[in-house]
Parts: structure tokens; sequence; C-alpha cells
């Protein structure tokens, strides 16, 4: 890593930015929420993970610093995620960085969850330390699941860096509503 963000670090900074889902944390959907309640499942997924997460860093002129993509796959799991319509164990293989402004990546292991109506929002949940925080913003479509976080400006080191994390499975099962 070449003094940028960590995509470790990156990813917790972005669910305490989601936390409070307010149009200081930058993202262009955020607008979407509202102070409805969360509610009750309304969506199944059975079929296993494939798909894809990525990671970039751009800086105020748009130059890409960083392109980090994973390959990731996973089943359906039994987790305590309270608010969300389905949860999956997932690993990330490959994690190498096409442009070298981050280095290449080790693979991991991570457990994202998926909630159709969280205070009006289709969210991505992440679990970190055995605690459930909204992570992306999320759009699923029958057995298609996309989901996205873009932060606003932020000043590292002097320079002015963007970070971008976002996502793509198919479940392999239709998901119904």
């Amino acid at each position: 890593m070449q003094g940028f963000l960590s995509p470790t670090l990156a990813f917790s900074l972005l669910t305490l930015c989601l936390l409070t889902l307010s149009a200081g944390c930058g993202g262009d959907k955020e607008d979407t929420a509202t102070t409805t309640e969360p509610t009750t499942s309304v969506v199944t997924v059975t079929g296993d993970w494939a798909g894809t997460r990525s990671y970039r860093v751009t800086d105020a002129s748009g130059e890409l610093l960083c392109d980090i993509v994973w390959t990731t796959t996973g089943t359906p799991a039994m987790s305590p995620c309270p608010v969300c319509d389905f949860t999956y164990s997932l690993t990330g293989t490959g994690g190498l960085d096409a442009v070298g402004g981050c280095g290449d990546q080790p693979d991991v292991t991570l457990k994202l969850g998926y909630a159709a109506d969280y205070y009006g929002a289709e969210v991505v949940f992440g679990s970190y330390g055995g605690s459930w925080y909204p992570a992306y913003y999320a759009s699923l479509a029958g057995d298609q699941l996309t989901y996205w976080y873009t932060s606003a400006p932020v000043d590292l080191q002097g320079s002015e860096v963007i970070y971008d994390w976002s996502g793509a499975a198919t479940f392999g099962a239709t998901a119904s509503r």
C-alpha cells in the first residue's frame, strides 16, 4: 500500500458512515433513506453466491490509483442479522491490484446480508466483530444483486481521494419478494 487507506480500513470507515445514512457520508443514493422502521423479511434466496467484489481509489482528477477485484463465492448462512432478508458466508480470492497503488491484497472471508427495506432503502450489511452494519447501497432484481458505495472526497496526506466499493452476485436461484 502506498499512502492510501487499506481496503479493510476503508470498509470499516464506510460502515461507520453508513450507520447514520446521512447526507454527510457521500454516495449517490443516500437521499433515498426515510424514517420508516426496517421491515421483516420479504425476500428468500437459496442458491449459492457467485460474483465479484471490487475496491477502487481515484484522485480528484479522476486518475485511477488502485483497482482491486476479488472473485467471490459463498453459501447461504444462518447468521443472526436481525434486519437481513438473507445472509451469505463468502470467500474472495484473487485480490490483484491492476494499477498497483494499493498492492495486491490477500484472499478474504466475510459475511454479507441483504435487507430489502432498511429505512426505505435496499442495503447490503457486513458483519464486523460479530455485529452487523449497513455497508452498501443495493439493488436486487431476480437472482442478480448489485451493491456499491462511493465515498465523498477524503483528504489523505494532502491529496483528495475517493474510495469506491462495489460488487455483484448471481444466486442460481430466483429471489422472491
